[in-house]
């Protein structure tokens, strides 16, 4: 599996990975590594990584670096998506358009 760090946290030994698959998030903790090295990478870094699920959490096992500062600003990207405000450089959000949906059997109601 690959992903993104979110976030790291240097002092707990502790890091949070957006998969590339969409699940859930992975969890990385110092020594979670073949030889209990550190997790060294920090946010923004594009990592490859054994998957694995323990009591329902996703675990990111054996991480290794791909490309260094790849999203750096993901981070706050995803913020700004949740209401944290815009963000310097980042283009204004599209908004959608909400179709009804009907089955091909039915029509769907005028004004829907």
């Amino acid at each position: 599996m690959d992903g993104v760090v979110l976030w790291r946290d240097r002092e707990r030994g502790k890091a949070v990975i957006w998969c590339s698959d969409h699940g859930d998030l992975a969890f990385c903790r110092d020594g979670d590594g073949d030889g209990g090295e550190q997790f060294r990478f920090g946010p923004g870094d594009l990592v490859e990584f054994d998957l694995a699920i323990e009591q329902s959490l996703r675990w990111a096992r054996n991480p290794r670096l791909m490309v260094s500062g790849a999203f750096s600003d993901l981070a706050q990207q995803l913020l700004s998506l949740i209401g944290m405000g815009p963000q310097p450089g980042m283009a204004p959000r599209a908004s959608a358009e909400i179709l009804p949906f009907c089955s091909r059997v039915e029509t769907c109601p005028t004004g829907m």
